[in-house]
């Protein structure tokens, strides 16, 4: 299968959001079990395989076709000094991988996947052209979540529909299976205020030091995570 995705059309797309069959999940463990081996020896290996039954609702699913999506995109917290590397980074890494040499590549090599980018908020222009790009840039880079929200909610929704999109594409081509990956330094720090917030946690139990920070821009890091909760309460 060559790169070039058939592009989706926003007018042929149908939501088709359903529970996971528990009649198919049964049925997978069913299966699962009655194999030559000790009852769940596998762990959550087959948790995956039952699941991945109940959502294909086959008794063999088909796996062959298969897709990653990395979503590219920088955050404006990085101008609070959190992070071990400059924001220009991220075109440095979408770069890379478009031509097949980021760690990602090799993985998904191995796994007979096909790597797709999708710029959705690199701050720089991609200028390459590439089957395996697909520009979807909603802003150039968030806004300082230290200062206010990082996105409005027209380009949250934005946002969120891009993802809806890629998966309708992958389906549209026939992927059987795909898997996302987020590039955009900076990116742990709004996580890790997502994550306070839902979790109603404390900063300094989820705040980590992602690619490699020191203490102090650690505390940097903590700082800004608590700011932008409270900022944006």
């Amino acid at each position: 299968m060559t790169g070039k995705m058939k592009q989706w059309n926003h007018s042929s797309c149908s939501f088709d959001i359903r529970p996971v069959s528990e009649k198919w999940l049964n049925k997978a463990k069913e299966r699962l079990d009655s194999l030559v081996k000790p009852k769940a020896s596998l762990g959550i290996l087959e948790d995956i395989a039952a699941r991945i039954v109940a959502i294909k609702r086959q008794e063999r699913p088909s796996l062959d076709k298969r897709a990653v999506f990395i979503f590219a995109g920088d955050h404006g917290v990085v101008d609070e000094g959190i992070s071990a590397y400059p924001q220009e980074v991220t075109s440095g890494m979408v770069k890379n991988f478009l031509k097949g040499v980021a760690a990602i590549n090799v993985l998904a090599k191995a796994a007979g996947a096909l790597v797709y980018v999708v710029d959705i908020g690199v701050k720089g222009d991609i200028d390459e052209e590439s089957p395996y790009l697909l520009k979807r840039k909603i802003k150039k880079g968030t806004d300082n979540i230290t200062k206010g929200p990082a996105m409005s909610m027209e380009e949250a929704r934005k946002a969120i529909s891009v993802g809806i999109e890629m998966a309708d594409m992958a389906k549209t081509n026939g992927m059987e299976m795909i898997a996302t990956g987020d590039m955009g330094i900076g990116n742990t720090t709004p996580s890790a205020a997502l994550f306070c917030t839902f979790l109603e946690h404390n900063p300094e139990d989820i705040v980590g030091k992602g690619t490699g920070i020191d203490e102090i821009t650690l505390k940097k890091k903590i700082n800004a995570v608590k700011k932008a909760i409270n900022v944006n309460k």
